[in-house]
């Protein structure tokens, strides 16, 4: 398609929500949009401080296992998110600093239990 000077080339792509790679396959779902990155990064939250929630209501890191039928691995990979300095969550959610999944598990303070 010309635009006056400009040639404009149209190729379907769609961004693989899991692998974060490039696709030229317009036959797969998967498009990820800036809503379904919020939307994830506030599950992301909301998994991380209910099981803060179920850890401290015990003091009892096995009763927050079997309470949210989860395993340890998962436990201390939400927990961890969920002791985020909260001026951090807070830009993060606002949108002030961009952030993908992966990125705001990274970037969590490790071993904080």
């Amino acid at each position: 398609m010309r635009n006056g000077d400009d040639l404009i080339l149209a190729r379907p792509v769609v961004l693989n929500k899991w692998t974060g790679s490039n696709k030229y396959n317009t036959g797969r779902a998967g498009l990820m949009t800036r809503t379904d990155n919020h939307n994830m990064i506030v599950l992301a939250f909301a998994t991380a401080w209910r099981y803060r929630t179920a850890y401290e209501k015990h003091g009892d890191l096995e009763y927050a296992i079997k309470s949210e039928q989860t395993s340890w691995r998962s436990l201390y990979h939400y927990l961890n998110l969920a002791y985020m300095h909260p001026e951090k969550v807070n830009s993060i959610l606002s949108g002030k600093e961009p952030c993908s999944t992966a990125k705001i598990f990274a970037i969590a303070p490790k071993h904080q239990i």
